[in-house]
């Protein structure tokens, strides 16, 4: 994984609602990851599965809820990793 690269801007426009130059790739990859699948483009998705490993983006399919995610893309990301959430709702 390329820690130390800067978030580009395909990526950036995923996380909207966050300061990208605060982010960690390493620290922040459950974030960054469920972004990306969640609203990135086609080029923030093909940075996200260079950047991280298939197990990373596995985990955090399962470990994020059902009721986090948009329903279209958890459909769709279900179906290429081959997973899905082990939890419908968030715990508070």
């Amino acid at each position: 994984m390329r820690n130390d690269s800067p978030i580009p801007k395909s990526v950036a426009s995923a996380l909207w609602s966050y300061n990208v130059n605060a982010l960690e790739t390493e620290k922040d990859k459950r974030l960054i990851i469920k972004h990306v699948l969640d609203y990135g483009s086609t080029d923030a998705i093909r940075w996200l599965q260079h950047t991280y490993p298939a197990s990373d983006i596995t985990t955090t399919l399962r470990e994020t809820p059902r009721s986090a995610w948009g329903r279209k893309s958890l459909a769709l990301w279900s179906l290429v990793y081959n997973t899905t959430p082990a939890r419908e709702r968030r715990t508070g």
